[in-house]
């Protein structure tokens, strides 16, 4: 398991309501929702850098068609 640190941040009211909300229905401590959330942030992130890699080789293949 990664080594786990300490992170202070500021979140609007709205936010921090709706993490009281979740993590009392869920039983999930706040702190662990939004080190999901970060989790899951990274993995859009991760996500959307492969496919704009896999779309520019896609170019660059039709690029190289399209000059034959």
């Amino acid at each position: 398991m990664a080594e786990l640190v300490r992170v202070n941040a500021r979140i609007g009211s709205n936010h921090n309501d709706w993490l009281d909300t979740e993590s009392k229905r869920t039983g999930i401590s706040k702190s662990s929702l939004i080190q999901l959330a970060v989790e899951n942030y990274m993995m859009q992130k991760e996500s959307m850098n492969t496919l704009e890699e896999m779309l520019r080789k896609l170019n660059d293949l039709e690029d190289k068609i399209d000059d034959k």
